[in-house]
């Protein structure tokens, strides 16, 4: 399984680390992970261990509940606001690079 996308670094993420991404790569890494942590491949090559995250809000126009969901590493939070990262997940390892 290979799974791509591409996730702009949101206004929070410089302050918590965390990155919002899909909810199909979220289940697919929670699937993947192991003693509650993500194995993650950063730009320069580094493999690294990263958590996941997830929490429902009712932040949109008509209040709908919804869930977001976040991959966690302190390497995210050096990334600029907007920023877009390119995200592959192989079934293993999530790379994680500048897009």
């Amino acid at each position: 399984m290979l799974l791509h996308e591409t996730a702009p670094v949101g206004r929070k993420t410089p302050r918590d680390g965390r990155l919002e991404i899909s909810r199909a790569l979220y289940d697919a890494l929670s699937a993947s992970a192991t003693d509650g942590t993500v194995a993650l491949r950063l730009p320069d090559a580094t493999d690294a261990r990263g958590t996941l995250d997830a929490f429902g809000c009712g932040c949109g126009p008509d209040g709908t509940p919804h869930r977001h969901h976040f991959v966690h590493h302190p390497w995210l939070a050096t990334r600029p606001v907007g920023a877009p990262l390119a995200l592959t997940f192989d079934g293993t390892t999530l790379a994680i690079v500048d897009a």
